[in-house]
């Protein structure tokens, strides 16, 4: 049964290849192999089956993960490979940057620019498709963004920087995350809420309507984890117009000082 759903599925990516490459011909341009990868997501850590695919008479063999948009996408939606990436450039921006060289030249504004410049755009990028994953993963990036935090505003390396976060106006990883979550969810105009499913007058007429999912990787999923993220907000910023909720939004996410997402 299992080599027989493989078969359909090998067709299946056959044909959908050969229609991407005949549509490419029409347009006269080419498919460029070598920015080519063939990976085949799973639940299963323990599957390592490979896959070959034609394409261009050419066999494209399979990966575990790939480079798109700047994104590492591995096979088990983990993105343990992005965060890798991710915490690199973290020390790199701490040690280098900041450590070795401006630290001690700049004042304590200039320094937040400096976090602003090199390590700021590395929390953020991506932040939608990666800050949903395992908090073991989540964690070692917060781990560096504190230890930036602490460089910057010169504190102890054992001292607790949480009241930083709070006093300079600065949004936590797991902040960052569910702040660009929940706005996913707001200015998705495919989601929607209660209210538009019934007319009833209830507690939750203000709320996001999600439908029931039994697969864990649907429930990180940007649409499904931002729904019930934005569901936790109080009914006085979910009721605010746009141009005020993500202000809002934010200042409530920043005295909330998030160290897990479960503290929202």
């Amino acid at each position: 049964m299992l080599a027989q759903k493989q078969s359909e599925l090998d067709k299946i990516m056959h044909n959908s290849l050969q229609n991407v490459t005949e549509q490419y011909r029409e347009l006269e341009l080419t498919v460029n192999l070598n920015k080519s990868n063939l990976m085949t997501l799973t639940n299963n850590i323990r599957d390592k089956t490979t896959q070959t695919v034609e394409m261009e008479k050419s066999l494209l063999q399979s990966t575990e993960h790939v480079k798109f948009l700047g994104m590492e996408i591995d096979k088990y939606l983990n993105f343990h490979k992005h965060i890798d990436k991710v915490c690199n450039k973290l020390c790199s921006g701490i040690y280098i940057y900041i450590l070795r060289t401006l630290n001690k030249l700049l004042n304590e504004q200039d320094r937040t620019s400096i976090y602003y410049g090199v390590i700021y755009p590395h929390l953020t990028y991506g932040i939608l498709i990666w800050g949903g994953t395992y908090t073991a993963h989540v964690d070692r990036v917060f781990t560096l963004q504190k230890q930036a935090i602490r460089t910057i505003f010169k504190m102890k390396r054992n001292e607790s920087c949480r009241t930083l976060f709070w006093s300079h106006n600065l949004l936590t990883v797991y902040g960052l995350y569910v702040y660009t979550t929940i706005l996913y969810v707001r200015y998705n105009t495919n989601t929607l809420q209660y209210n538009d499913v019934h007319n009833y007058n209830t507690r939750n007429q203000n709320n996001k309507y999600i439908t029931s999912t039994n697969f864990k990787k649907t429930d990180r999923s940007p649409h499904n984890a931002g729904i019930k993220l934005y569901n936790k907000l109080p009914n006085a910023i979910k009721m605010l117009e746009n141009a005020k909720f993500k202000t809002e939004l934010k200042t409530y996410l920043v005295n909330k000082e998030l160290y897990t997402l479960q503290e929202l």
